[in-house]
């Protein structure tokens, strides 16, 4: 599906059964969309035609998150806290982060400054100062159980069950 200034939606279709996560609009119009099993779809023209990509994972990782920078690169986090990254407008994507547990990284969202902030579903987040090349997992004990993370107005923003949090740096962190 794609939208077209909030006025008209056109129904698109990816190639072959999938289950959708997540998707995001990069340079030059191009969309990825990310999935269960491993998958990655891409259309180069805002749209209107697609294409599956070889993530290179197997059926047992489900892609729940991805996110661009104006550059064209892709990053795209899921179950076993994997995080793989495109540098090339999403055609080939590289794993940077193997399978390291059975817990997730549900989304996350680009800053400025090559700054990236992932949330992970138990324990803490995961931050990357270079475009998403390079990661460090934090374990802050009050920043947990994340599900979302929105980046606005030079903040991100993560939702906790019971809180808020925002951050400018992605070290230090208030409580909204």
């Amino acid at each position: 599906m794609r939208q077209k200034q909030g006025d008209n939606w056109l129904t698109g279709s990816i190639p072959g059964p999938a289950v959708t996560r997540d998707g995001a609009i990069g340079k030059d119009n191009v969309i990825v969309v990310t999935g269960d099993n491993g998958k990655i779809f891409r259309s180069p023209d805002g749209g209107k035609n697609w294409s599956a990509i070889n993530s290179g994972l197997n059926d047992w990782f489900h892609l729940f998150g991805v996110a661009t920078d104006a550059k064209g690169r892709f990053v795209a986090v899921g179950r076993g806290r994997i995080i793989l990254v495109s540098n090339d407008n999403g055609l080939t994507w590289t794993l940077v982060q193997p399978k390291s547990s059975d817990r997730s990284i549900f989304k996350l969202a680009f800053g400025r400054n090559n700054l990236v902030i992932a949330a992970d579903e138990v324990e803490g987040y995961h931050v990357s100062k270079d475009s998403g090349l390079t990661w460090t997992h934090s374990k802050d004990k009050k920043i947990k159980a994340l599900r979302t993370i929105n980046y606005m107005k030079d903040s991100f923003y993560v939702g906790t069950p019971n809180s808020v949090w925002r951050t400018t740096d992605g070290t230090s962190w208030n409580q909204v």
